[in-house]
């Protein structure tokens, strides 16, 4: 398991399974509506109506899975890709860290030509 997906469920905890899984699934929740924020703000209403519309059925089990933890990372990283450059590069090796996903992601900095971010 990636170590900052340990960390974070060491940070949500909680006493017994179904109050860790409540805290997941809130934490899961703000990241999914941050991610629609990020997208409405960066790439407009279109592209944050369809990751709702693409994610909605996701959501009876996507909130209890780290999954979106590291969407979000990703989704902050692209974004930032596009102003400041070398910051994109660390935030997209913490959604690596959350889940490993993540990495095929580095091909899109490079094309980008956000050479800092990359070596970052």
């Amino acid at each position: 398991m990636p170590p900052l997906a340990v960390f974070g469920f060491e940070i949500i905890g909680g006493a017994d399974a179904r109050s860790f899984a409540r805290r997941l699934a809130v934490a899961t929740l703000a990241a999914d509506i941050a991610i629609a924020l990020i997208l409405l703000r960066t790439w407009g209403r279109g592209a944050a109506f369809r990751y709702w519309v693409i994610g909605t059925p996701l959501s009876l089990f996507i909130y209890l899975r780290v999954d979106l933890i590291s969407v979000l990372l990703a989704v902050i990283a692209v974004a930032v890709a596009k102003k400041r450059r070398i910051s994109s590069g660390p935030l997209l090796a913490a959604a690596v860290f959350v889940k490993v996903w993540p990495i095929i992601l580095l091909p899109l900095l490079w094309i980008e030509r956000t050479w800092k971010a990359v070596l970052a």
